[in-house]
């Protein structure tokens, strides 16, 4: 009879656990693409290995300004459409940033991409469009910081978290 009453109780522990893995593996996936911590910003990982890599962006002439903030959009990405407050924080902020430009990146035809960021109140310096996969983006939003010379020099994937958006923020005004 003991020995029924351990294998009972240890089928319920490896029940519950099994339980909070399945939860824990639904939250994790639940917060988005992309939302990548700065303890998981480290060496090897998507963000970094486009760090250092030209910006592939067709005619795009990255002499134009000391460094230039490319935002990868797309129109019906909800965390895109989240994110619109804080962008158009970046570009009433821009002043404090120095010679920084900030260009929208679309998929969509340029009528379609003007819509869409008319309707999220972003006005971007500039609007493209290009295959946001050509970018290296695996999702959207996607922020690439790319200096003069069209090299990426730091990225920022997802819906960016407050203190994520601060830490952007003192980036910008720094560099």
């Amino acid at each position: 009879m003991k020995t029924e009453k351990k294998d009972l109780l240890l089928t319920g522990a490896m029940v519950v656990v099994a339980l909070l893995l399945g939860y824990a593996v639904g939250v994790s996936n639940s917060m988005g693409p992309g939302k990548v911590t700065a303890a998981e910003k480290v060496a090897g990982s998507h963000e970094s290995r486009l760090v250092g890599g030209k910006m592939a962006l067709d005619g795009m002439d990255w002499s134009k300004s000391q460094r230039t903030l490319v935002f990868a959009l797309q129109a019906g990405c909800h965390f895109c459409s989240d994110s619109a407050g804080f962008y158009q924080h970046l570009v009433q902020q821009r002043a404090s940033f120095g010679n920084t430009r900030l260009v929208a990146v679309l998929p969509q035809g340029p009528d379609e991409s003007r819509k869409y960021l008319g309707k999220i109140g972003f006005a971007a310096d500039e609007i493209r469009q290009a295959s946001l996969g050509n970018l290296g983006a695996r999702g959207t939003p996607t922020l690439f910081l790319v200096n003069e010379k069209g090299i990426v020099t730091d990225v920022w994937d997802g819906k960016l978290s407050p203190a994520r958006e601060k830490d952007l923020i003192a980036h910008l005004q720094t560099n």
